[in-house]
């Protein structure tokens, strides 16, 4: 599929693939950015299931969430045309970095809280799968939560969602349970992923999955003497086996060791919008150099910005979200530097996803056939900038080498939660 022509672009070569799809890089022929585009292919997937999930990533729009650009398909493939990330994962900064500094913890933490919030409180969505593939640094060194395949929203549900899924490691106890939950199932997750970057293992380590359900359900994860007891608070609230007892997103804000980030306008639900990186929930503004820019490519400005303010999806519009998408990345560069108050006020752009050699053994990525009813990982990354990891690769807190299903409640041990 090299250099082949989709739309308005051109395939450059092949980013990751899975069972049913592949991902590749692509350049938009006139603008000349990178893009991401998903391919599906039709007799393996539902039409109902990948237009839920477009649906989803179109009402995105927030500086920590991958951009969606545009949809198409021919008689055999759908495409999804995204954000190209071109960061690292943080499963690969866990794997690769050695002990990540408390600064780097909070910042990523901050920003994934910031996004939740935002799917939580305005789109009133839940995203069911947050583990550290689905989190990537761009250039700059601030975050995008990718894959909102197994995404739902919950307007009409009162807030109760029934479907087991995600990733099992990362499933809080209700899932395991077979019980309605809601989105502190997401703050579960969240802690999970804290709790990796501060220990590079997952709170919950076992290979067996029927063990790992009895962890999950009746034990709680153990602290390393080193963690401060402000970062043991924050986690252990956020696993807390009640649903209804963990925290929400801006009540997260308010931990001491949460506070203390030097930048408080992330804590704000309205992150984004003044700074001209979001719009105001259902009321698209129109960046005027963005419009500059697409005239400088000889581009139709007037027909992307009609699609882009009635909503529409189209290859118009898309050379408006790309470039607006371009800019945000870019303004958005000083909240990496400002994220810790000893770092000194520039940084070179190369040192802020520097690996140091690997000194851990590293967290293991779910094998690419372990997801069914309960979705054990996407068999891929949607978007990625990052070297695929091989299916033998060697792993360290053994959260995902099993090829786990759910278990019933019938089928936990008998015993007593502590």
């Amino acid at each position: 599929m090299s250099k082949k022509e989709i739309g308005n672009y051109t395939i450059e070569r092949e980013l990751d693939q899975g069972g049913f799809s592949k991902v590749y890089l692509a350049r938009h022929n006139v603008i000349g950015e990178n893009v991401a585009i998903k391919r599906i292919r039709k007799e393996n997937y539902e039409k109902d299931k990948i237009i839920r999930e477009v649906k989803l990533m179109q009402s995105l729009d927030h500086p920590f969430t991958v951009q969606f650009f545009e949809f198409m398909e021919d008689d055999n493939y759908y495409y999804i045309v995204m954000e190209y990330v071109r960061g690292t994962t943080l499963l690969d900064l866990v794997n690769h970095s050695g002990k990540i500094p408390e600064w780097k913890i909070r910042h990523i933490f901050v920003e994934l809280i910031s996004t939740l919030q935002y799917l939580h409180e305005d789109l009133k969505m839940a995203h069911r799968d947050i583990k550290l593939e689905n989190i990537i640094f761009d250039t700059y060194g601030n975050i995008r939560l990718i894959d909102f395949g197994l995404g739902n929203t919950f307007q009409q549900t009162d807030g109760i969602l029934q479907t087991a899924c995600g990733s099992p490691a990362y499933a809080p106890p209700e899932m395991f349970l077979r019980r309605p939950y809601t989105n502190a199932a997401d703050i579960w997750s969240a802690g999970c992923v804290i709790y990796a970057l501060a220990t590079n293992t997952l709170p919950f380590d076992e290979t067996n999955a029927k063990l790992l359900a009895s962890k999950i359900v009746y034990q709680n994860p153990t602290y390393p003497e080193e963690l401060k007891p402000s970062l043991v608070e924050l986690i252990s609230n956020c696993l807390n086996k009640d649903s209804s007892m963990r925290p929400l997103p801006q009540d997260i804000y308010k931990y001491e060791w949460v506070s203390v980030y030097p930048n408080s306008q992330l804590f704000s639900p309205e992150f984004g919008i003044a700074e001209g990186w979001r719009n105001p929930t259902g009321n698209p503004l129109v960046d005027e150099t963005v419009v500059e820019e697409l005239n400088h490519y000889g581009l139709d400005s007037s027909k992307a910005v009609d699609d882009y303010l009635n909503g529409n999806f189209t290859a118009d519009a898309a050379g408006y979200r790309i470039l607006k998408r371009q800019k945000v990345t870019f303004q958005m560069e000083r909240l990496y530097e400002e994220a810790d108050i000893s770092m000194k006020a520039t940084i070179h752009r190369k040192q802020h996803l520097s690996l140091t050699p690997n000194v851990l053994t590293p967290i293991r990525r779910p094998s690419p056939n372990t997801r069914n009813k309960f979705s054990f990982g996407k068999a891929m990354n949607p978007v990625t900038g990052v070297s695929k990891f091989s299916a033998t690769v060697k792993l360290s807190n053994r959260m995902n080498s099993m090829k786990p299903k759910i278990l019933a409640l019938s089928q936990l041990p008998a015993q007593s939660p502590q």
